[in-house]
């Protein structure tokens, strides 16, 4: 007992030692809080600055946590090294710093360090500086004299570069070396020539420079294998045409034959193999540390300057995989990055953590054998010695009290699994899911209560999950039958899939199914359980509108969608020849004028079902716009184009009766086939439409096959391309405003932008027509940024009129939204109008997300955080998948007019376009209807429960001025 005591007295000892030892070192630095102020002289998203600014922030939060704030500034110097880029900087610096206390400053690069010790006497007087990525060179010429200062020399490896490129390509004929017309670029090319001189006097070198990007592009093309190529530095080629230096070192890789090599390490992941590279992370580390010292009380005259501890001698393994370089006779000491490593390699922290658990646990339980045997021991003396009597009944006490013990925690524990056991219930029961659990090794299996209610279960005890084949529908039976056989210990540890189940009620409903699996040490399966999830409705949905996306709503006809399935399963199949023949009815806009719209549409389904009566096995006929069909044929010879064109005018030229009226009429034929009159099916629509019209325009019930004379599609398209350049500057733009209304007041609650083009020479052109153009020409960056500054400026005067916080949705191309700075041009425009983020909307319809969903997603996510709206444009007649809807960043859902017109026609529709309000508004989205031109649609909105409409049944898009005596008129009401 006594030894007992003395271990536990032992034990608290320690315990308060250590405790004390761990507040005594604890460190303690100034109560005030840190302010360090960081200038770079590029622009935030350069590789090389983002990886110093990261490092240098890593670094002083590691020391110093919450008690330290960073502020961060960019001179963007590459791309406006001007004296008006330093007057503006320097003015921003004196605003936003003039009542901060700055505790350290720090520069990265040329630029900032000039800047700073310009302004020396200034702005940031007495201040302590650590600058980075500056030469010796331009350090002495800067900042010599300057005794509050230290900081990190760059110096690039040059040698070391040199002697990696001589490991990777022995054979070297040539060093070709690329660089722009810096000094810094010149500079490390002559240290280059010299070094490979000594190194290696028999490898010639070759210097490319005076050229333009494209000029280089074609020169490194034309490289051997046994050539290799240096790129120092290129920002800007010898016509002043900037490019970032990765865009530039991709492009170079991409096009030449010859191993590419850099001196700086975010080249890696960019076609560069690698060399001796100048980690801007390993600078940022060592200026982190140098500020750290100076803000704990160092004076940086003290520290002497930092010129090593940032070289890595280093190769992308992908990058010698694919030139087949054997990596494992490089040297050792160079890193090989991105190189497959084995699994114990993975995880050998984890293999070496349960080792050293596991001996620990052997040490433990041979230590509590011993203690055990002693005890024993013990016991049998105290039983054989009367005068310890005493002694051994206060310890069988003691042992009781400590069962005791040990068995309310038992019971504990017991009542925590029950809790436990019924909570897990409920949320089976909650979440509707029935669950398979398969013992493998006891070779049984458990199913959740619900399986009863979904299909008739066997009655013999199951001891394998293959039991549910006999419900899954025949052709998804290979999909999940791995996962539920002896086939699952070669698959991973978890998986997910879609099948169809038969139920109790006889019919196939679709379920989501998702399992993982248990392994034991070795690796073998011991258990696996799943679930499945019933999405039969959503699958419903899915079909219906995947349905509406590739099918005409008024003909029932494919779409142009279905057409380019449709084409693209046939190419894959190796047909080689098809034809498109466009057909047009002749004076249809006579019939819809004369005869109304409705009894226009119904001629056309007349139209379209004659059509489609005249095909044979090898046609399809698809309804595009209007009044035009297409006929996809696949053909042996073309002479069956024109025979069919011939046939279907022959056909048309007849008497059609629609409802009570007969209407003699005819079509127009354009003919246009693949491969001779277009490689792409785009263009082979654009040539049968020229086709087309030159058929109409040669006396109409013609056919015409395309051929290179019908130019005039292309002087139209070059005259509007030509115009829209000075568009914006002759004052042609403009922008309408179509009100949005909530669908229960009736009141305005936003505008949606449109932009307006109107030509002196060509007259109204329509959106449709050149924003394409503008798009395929880059014009829709400066047009884009026009419309955003025009429709801030119209926010600002609807502010001054009415005290509804009023928003304005802007439709936004997909080419902007992928540009790197379309986020902080867009706040910066927000902050100089001083606009509240929630007045403004991003519109974009479903094409443009989808296109480029990684590359946007995340931008529009973080503009969604400040306040901004995200409405997602024309749904229904994209990718209209359900599933996708609550991952994508948006918050209102603008059903499409196509949809908005079908109202009333089919319960069929009206059921889809409520279950369309319905589903988003359980996703948290706000619903508007465009396209609204009946007070019966709209009552019919109404009682979907739609937020909001916007149409002609309102009000038809308004100019500025008006748009405001809207808003004054609804203000006095």
């Amino acid at each position: 007992m006594r030894k007992n005591s003395k271990h536990k007295l032992i034990v608290v000892i320690i315990s308060i030692c250590l405790l004390l030892t761990s507040v005594i070192l604890t460190p303690t630095y100034a109560a005030h809080q840190k302010n360090v102020l960081i200038i770079n002289s590029y622009h935030y998203g350069l590789s090389w600055t983002d990886d110093i600014d990261s490092a240098i922030t890593e670094t002083i939060k590691t020391q110093f946590g919450n008690d330290v704030r960073i502020y961060m500034e960019y001179m963007d110097w590459k791309e406006y090294p001007t004296q008006e880029t330093l007057d503006q900087f320097q003015e921003r610096i004196e605003y936003k710093y003039k009542d901060k206390q700055i505790d350290l400053v720090i520069t990265s690069d040329d630029a900032a360090l000039r800047f700073v010790e310009t302004n020396r006497n200034s702005i940031f007087k007495d201040l302590p500086i650590v600058f980075c990525g500056v030469s010796e060179e331009n350090f002495r010429t800067l900042a010599v004299n300057d005794n509050l200062i230290t900081g990190v020399i760059e110096k690039v490896d040059i040698e070391a570069t040199l002697e990696v490129a001589m490991q990777v390509n022995p054979t070297m004929e040539t060093l070709y070396i690329v660089h722009d017309q810096t000094g810094s670029g010149k500079a490390m090319t002559d240290t280059t020539i010299a070094e490979l001189y000594k190194m290696a006097p028999g490898i010639k070198t070759e210097v490319i420079t005076d050229l333009t990007i494209d000029q280089i592009i074609e020169k490194v093309s034309k490289l051997s294998r046994n050539d290799s190529l240096l790129m120092t530095a290129y920002y800007t080629d010898i016509e002043g045409q900037n490019i970032n230096f990765e865009d530039m070192i991709e492009k170079v890789s991409e096009a030449t034959p010859a191993v590419v090599f850099s001196l700086y390490d975010f080249a890696i992941g960019h076609g560069a193999i690698g060399g001796g590279l100048l980690s801007g992370r390993m600078i940022g580390e060592r200026t982190g540390e140098l500020a750290v010292s100076i803000l704990k009380g160092t004076n940086p005259n003290n520290l002497p300057l930092v010129d090593r501890g940032f070289i890595i001698d280093a190769i992308d393994y992908d990058v010698a995989s694919r030139f087949g370089i054997d990596t494992t006779r490089l040297s050792k000491d160079i890193e090989i990055i991105n190189q497959p490593v084995s699994i114990f390699e993975l995880y050998r922290g984890l293999f070496i953590t349960i080792a050293i658990i596991m001996s620990l646990m052997m040490i433990f339980l041979v230590v509590l054998s011993f203690y055990l045997r002693k005890m024993v021991k013990l016991k049998n003396e105290l039983a054989e010695k009367n005068i310890e009597q005493v002694q051994l009944n206060e310890e069988l006490m003691a042992s009781e009290e400590e069962l005791k013990a040990q068995f309310d925690a038992l019971n504990s524990l017991f009542e925590e699994l029950q809790s436990s056991k019924e909570k897990n219930e409920l949320i089976l029961d909650a979440i509707k899911d029935t669950i398979v659990d398969w013992d493998i090794k006891e070779q049984s299996v458990s199913l959740s209560e619900n399986w009863h209610e979904l299909i008739d279960l066997p009655l013999t005890k199951i001891c394998s999950p293959e039991f549910i084949f006999d419900y899954i529908h025949h052709e998804d039976i290979e999909q999940i039958k791995p996962y539920f056989s002896d086939e699952l210990p070669f698959l991973s540890n978890d998986f997910i899939t879609q099948v169809r189940l038969k139920t109790n009620e006889a019919h196939f409903k679709w379920f989501l199914v998702k399992g993982a699996v248990k392994r034991d040490r070795q690796g073998f399966p011991t258990r696996m359980i799943s679930s499945f999830t019933d999405i039969d409705g959503i699958k419903q949905m899915e079909d219906q509108i995947r349905y509406a996306a590739f099918h005409d709503g008024l003909t029932g006809l494919g779409n142009k969608n279905a057409l380019e399935a449709t084409v693209q399963k046939d190419v894959k199949r190796g047909i080689s020849q098809y034809g498109i023949l466009l057909v047009d009815i002749d004076h249809f806009k006579r019939i819809n004028d004369t005869m109304g719209h409705r009894f226009g549409d119904k001629y056309i389904k007349a139209v379209g079902k004659i059509l489609e009566l005249q095909l044979g096995p090898n046609s399809s006929i698809y309804r595009i716009s209007g009044d035009e069909f297409i006929i996809y044929h696949r053909m042996s010879n073309p002479r069956e184009l024109e025979a069919l064109g011939r046939h279907l005018t022959s056909v048309m030229n007849r008497i059609i009766q629609v409802e009570y009226s007969n209407f003699s009429n005819s079509v127009s034929v354009g003919i246009s086939n693949y491969p001779q009159d277009g490689d792409n099916l785009d263009d082979l629509i654009t040539r049968a439409d020229l086709a087309m019209y030159k058929s109409k325009e040669s006396g109409r019930g013609k056919v015409l096959h395309y051929n290179s004379t019908m130019f005039e599609k292309i002087i139209w398209r070059v005259e509007r391309e030509e115009a829209l350049k000075h568009a914006i500057a002759n004052h042609e733009l403009y922008l309408a405003f179509q009100p949005q209304i909530d669908c229960k007041t009736k009141e305005i609650i936003g505008f949606e932008a449109l932009i307006r083009w109107s030509n002196p020479k060509l007259g109204q052109i329509t959106p449709l027509e050149f924003i394409p153009i503008a798009e395929e020409t880059q014009l829709i960056m400066p047009i884009g940024k026009w419309v955003i500054d025009e429709t801030l400026t119209f926010i600002n005067e609807i502010n001054k009129i009415s005290n509804k916080r009023i928003h304005v949705a802007v439709n936004v191309s997909v080419l902007q939204l992928i540009q790197e700075d379309f986020e902080e041009l867009l706040l910066e425009s927000l902050s100089l109008k001083a606009i509240s983020p929630d007045q403004f909307v991003i519109e974009i319809t479903e094409s443009v997300l989808m296109q480029a969903i990684d590359a946007t997603a995340a931008k529009l996510e973080r503009l969604q955080a400040i306040g901004l709206k995200v409405a997602l444009d024309d749904f229904g007649t994209g990718y209209s998948s359900l599933s996708y809807l609550k991952n994508l960043p948006i918050d209102i859902l603008k059903i499409d007019k196509s949809f908005v017109d079908t109202l009333g026609e089919t319960s069929s529709h009206d059921d889809l376009i409520r279950m369309i309000v319905q589903m988003g508004q359980e996703l948290g989205l706000h619903m508007v209807a465009e396209g609204v031109e009946h007070q019966s649609q709209l009552e019919m909105l109404q009682t979907f429960g739609c937020n909001a409409m916007q149409g002609y049944y309102y009000s038809k898009p308004l100019s500025k001025e008006d748009s405001i005596k809207l808003l004054q008129i609804e203000n006095k009401n």
